[in-house]
């Protein structure tokens, strides 16, 4: 076999510019993967209702090559149409994103209770932060929406958000109005809204940056909503040292609770049988949730065997198109037990290579985690 066939059945061959078509040679991302000469021909006069091209899809992609370990998706949907006026594409970076085919259908399923062995040991828990994207139905994406479309999306979402109740009850702000005390303790926990990085700013979803971009957060600020970001919507719910199945139970109650007061406005969340929820990154699609854990291992952190012990375990950027969010959680917690086994092992001064090799018996698929 030729070394430009095996770089074509790996998907490391990349076309150089020629015509309209972009300069794909150095790309990494998974847009540059499956986009071919052919294909851009086929789908370069395609639109959406919405009037999204091609070129407009996968522009954030050849601005923003990426590196070879990103996987960055090098796509950025304009509504919801985009996937599937834009399908021979969108489908093959979807596949190989979640591992998720065309014909499969989302399953939901939100309640924690069944969940096995959820308990954690407490000394190595440090935060959790769970984060959903939404996109309202019928509205244009950040990539292609306009300044009224914008407006009109942020009316809706503000007066949902005004109308929360009990522990979820809190203050929206313009980023324009927002005092300057809240603005530091927000962009110090990581909280506040981005719009200059690459990403955003080559997909034009940063677009008139400020206008119509708002933020609604708690009196404790551990329940926080951007509006007009990346998507029209990123909720986020974190907290230190508290039970994960607690956050997710509240986390969970307050999107609920939002979800109802958008009906009340006659909206609802973008949601498919076959993509779940909606948005704009095809890496966010089907639960278009993230849970993050901070955990301390004092041993494994420095011990090199940890990368084996991660490979193992399958912990890896989280694939959620095929993944529910209990599954997530489930993953999450038998994952970090396992670590915890191997940590106890360490700090009594034993071996750990046998108990490294029973990972391989039972793997399991979790969300992207943090160590220190």
């Amino acid at each position: 076999m030729s070394s430009e066939e095996w770089r074509r059945r790996n998907g490391y061959l990349r076309f150089p510019a020629y015509g309209n078509f972009p300069d794909l040679s150095l790309n990494n991302t998974l847009m540059a993967k499956y986009l071919t000469p052919e294909m851009y021909e086929k789908l370069k006069n395609r639109k959406t209702s919405g009037k999204f091209t091609l070129e407009k899809l996968i522009q954030v992609g050849v601005d923003c090559p990426s590196v070879p370990w990103g996987r960055a998706a090098g796509v950025v949907a304009g509504d919801e149409e985009t996937y599937t006026v834009f399908s021979p594409i969108l489908d093959s970076v979807i596949k190989d994103l979640h591992d998720y085919g065309p014909e499969e259908k989302q399953k939901r399923d939100v309640d924690c209770k069944g969940l096995r062995d959820a308990t954690i040991p407490r000394a190595k828990w440090k935060a959790t932060r769970i984060t959903a994207w939404r996109s309202l139905k019928g509205y244009r994406f950040p990539a292609a929406c306009g300044r009224l479309d914008r407006r009109q999306i942020e009316q809706a979402i503000q007066s949902a958000l005004k109308r929360l109740k009990g522990e979820f009850k809190g203050k929206y702000y313009s980023i324009v109005d927002l005092p300057e005390s809240d603005q530091k303790h927000l962009t110090a926990n990581n909280l506040m809204l981005v719009h200059n990085t690459p990403e955003m700013t080559c997909s034009e979803r940063s677009r008139d940056w400020p206008d119509a971009r708002g933020i609604f957060f708690t009196s404790d600020k551990t329940f926080v909503v951007h509006v007009n970001e990346a998507d029209h919507l990123k909720v986020i719910c974190w907290s230190q040292g508290s039970d994960l199945f607690d956050t997710y139970d509240r986390f969970q109650r307050g999107l609920s609770q939002l979800e109802e007061e958008l009906k009340q406005n006659d909206e609802e969340f973008a949601l498919s049988d076959h993509l779940g929820y909606i948005v704009s990154d095809p890496r966010h699609l089907g639960t278009a949730m993230e849970v993050r854990m901070r955990v301390q291992f004092r041993h494994l952190a420095t011990d090199n065997r940890l990368h084996f012990a991660l490979k193992c375990l399958n912990m890896k950027r989280c694939r959620q198109g095929k993944i529910l969010a209990v599954q997530l959680l489930q993953g999450m917690v038998e994952g970090i037990n396992k670590l915890s086994g191997l940590e106890a092992l360490l700090d009594q001064g034993h071996e750990i290579h046998e108990a490294l090799n029973d990972l391989q018996d039972a793997p399991v698929v979790l969300p992207q985690l943090r160590f220190q």
